[in-house]
C-alpha cells in the first residue's frame, strides 16, 4: 500500500469541521485534503475486502471511482460525523463493487471474526485509524473498539499458534 498516504496521521481532515466546510464552499486546498484523505480510507477498504477476489488493481480502479461519490457525500452532510459518512460510503460500495459469485468475503485470516471485530481490525491496523476515529466511524464507543479490538487479536493469535488448525 505504498504510496498512500494515512488518514490518521498528523493532520486529518474529518477530524475538523473547517476544513471540509471551506471544501465545501469550494476552497480547492481544502478540497485537495478531504479528496486524498477519503480516497487514501476508501482505496484501503476496497483492498483489503475486495483485493483478493478482484485483485489490487480492480479494487483500486473501483475504489477511485467512488471517492467523488464519497466526497459528495461528505460535503454534503450535516450530521457533523463526516468519517462515518467516508465508512458507510465505502461499506456501501465494497459490497456493490463485489462480484455476484462472491457473496461473501473471500476466504481469509479474518474469517470467523463477527463483522464488528472485523471492521475494528480493518479500520485500526489497514486504514490506520485511531481509537477514538474508528469509534466515530463504527457509531460506538471507544471501549467497545477496544473490546472488539482485543477479542478479534485474541482469535486471531489462537488461530496462529503453533500446532492450530488451518482455517480455510
Amino acid at each position: 500500500m505504498s504510496g498512500l498516504p494515512v488518514v490518521a496521521g498528523d493532520y486529518d481532515p474529518f477530524d475538523h469541521e473547517d476544513v471540509i466546510e471551506r471544501a465545501a464552499t469550494g476552497d480547492r486546498d481544502a478540497l485537495n485534503r478531504v479528496c486524498d484523505a477519503t480516497r487514501s480510507f476508501v482505496t484501503r477498504m476496497f483492498r483489503v475486502e475486495l483485493g483478493a477476489t478482484i485483485g489490487v488493481p480492480g479494487a483500486d480502479a473501483a475504489a477511485e471511482a467512488l471517492v467523488p461519490v464519497v466526497v459528495a457525500a461528505v460535503l454534503t452532510d450535516r450530521t457533523g460525523a463526516p468519517l462515518r459518512v467516508v465508512y458507510t460510503e465505502a461499506v456501501l460500495g465494497v459490497e456493490a463493487a463485489r462480484p455476484p459469485s462472491d457473496v461473501a468475503p473471500p476466504s481469509d485470516r479474518l474469517d470467523g471474526l463477527g463483522r464488528h471485530e472485523r471492521d475494528v481490525l480493518v479500520l485500526r491496523t489497514v486504514v490506520g485509524l485511531t481509537v477514538e476515529q474508528t469509534a466515530v466511524a463504527l457509531a460506538g464507543t471507544t471501549t467497545r473498539v477496544l473490546l472488539d479490538q482485543h477479542a478479534a487479536l485474541g482469535t486471531l493469535r489462537r488461530r496462529t499458534a503453533p500446532g492450530a488448525p488451518i482455517h480455510r
